[in-house]
């Protein structure tokens, strides 16, 4: 049992709320395209560069493909999320004032864990893939990449180090953190 929570009994869901209403904002802004270093616009930016190249094999032009289709469905399911996590905060804004046993705080950061998993898996994992594969990228775009790997592995320290006051387990969402590219950087 956590330090400073009764062993039975309820808390007031508030202080917890607060930290997902504010994750879940800042996740919104990482995946939405109204910011440039947002990871819908980087995937934009990546699937242009794959248009732009020029295959001579076959094998080559469907892998290409493939992963175009891949950003295009990973920038539909980012719409989709945008929608649902700032639902999802409003539903946690209705519930903020209820208390809850501990074992039930798990269930509305279990939500915030699935956003934070599936972003990186079905957007972040496919743009850096399809970096990967291109070989290289242009000096913007890895700014910008920057710019939002700062912005999404702290938000994901942040979630993790506010929850640990509340909860004693969760997941490890050190796994989740957006990696380094590990291919050169293209200058004009």
């Amino acid at each position: 049992m956590k330090e400073g929570f009764p062993s039975e009994g309820r808390i007031l869901f508030a202080p917890l709320a607060e930290v997902i209403i504010r994750s879940c904002e800042n996740i919104r802004q990482l995946i939405q395209e109204g910011y440039d270093y947002s990871i819908s616009n980087l995937l934009s930016e990546v699937e242009r560069n794959m248009r732009s190249i020029k295959v001579e094999s076959e094998e080559m032009r469907k892998l290409i493909e493939e992963h175009i289709s891949q950003t295009r469905y990973a920038k539909q399911l980012l719409h989709c999320f945008e929608t649902n996590i700032y639902l999802y905060q409003e539903i946690v804004k209705a519930f903020r004032n209820v208390k809850l046993s501990q074992e039930d705080l798990a269930s509305p950061v279990a939500m915030v864990e699935y956003y934070i998993r599936s972003t990186y898996q079905y957007a972040i994992k496919v743009f850096v893939d399809a970096v990967r594969r291109i070989g290289s990228i242009d000096a913007s775009t890895f700014d910008r990449y920057g710019q939002f790997k700062l912005k999404w592995n702290k938000n994901l320290t942040d979630f993790e180090n506010d929850i640990s006051q509340y909860l004693s387990k969760m997941e490890d969402l050190s796994k989740y953190i957006a990696p380094e590219l590990g291919v050169p950087v293209k200058t004009t």
